[in-house]
């Protein structure tokens, strides 16, 4: 008998902005996960201008060069925050990571750091969530995501008391 293998292509978790109360110009993403290893890349969020797109976007993910969080926002491919936020994590430790943006500008902490902000941006025009992927590069979480949450008001430097562990 012969043997065949069969491969199957990792499955992405994506959303469109339409299809939930996504706001352009304001909003806080709270997301809660581990990762397995570090000194790899591993995207949480990646909010972009479609599958794969890399000129307007939102990421979320851990920085393989320093194993902190790490927020990068670009419009139009122009660079509008690229911050490391909170101390290095552990591996297999949750963590919480929370961003805001809105008209004061954006904020980003992470388990309850003091928040790493940076005054009022453009922000890109996005059409697609990808949850533990960014599509561009194909770099996954390596991880678990255990809760993600959108709202639609910006919590500015009040995501300090929202990036916390709840599990």
């Amino acid at each position: 008998t012969a043997t065949a293998t069969a491969t199957r292509a990792a499955t992405v978790a994506t959303l469109a902005t339409s299809s939930f109360g996504y706001s352009q110009s304001q909003g806080t993403w709270l997301v809660e996960a581990s990762k397995l290893g570090l000194g790899t890349s591993g995207y949480l969020l990646s909010i972009n201008d479609q599958p794969g797109g890399d000129d307007d976007r939102f990421d979320l993910y851990v920085s393989n060069s320093t194993n902190k969080v790490h927020l990068l926002i670009q419009n139009a491919g122009v660079t509008k925050f690229n911050s490391d936020v909170g101390t290095a994590l552990t591996a297999n430790t949750d963590f919480a990571a929370a961003f805001s943006y809105g008209p004061a500008g954006v904020y980003c902490s992470v388990n309850g750091s003091a928040p790493v902000s940076v005054g009022t941006v453009t922000f890109p025009s996005v059409d697609t969530v990808s949850f533990g992927m960014n599509q561009a590069n194909g770099s996954t979480l390596d991880g678990s995501l255990r809760r993600v949450a959108y709202y639609e008001t910006p919590f500015g430097a009040d995501v300090q008391s929202l990036a916390v562990v709840t599990s």
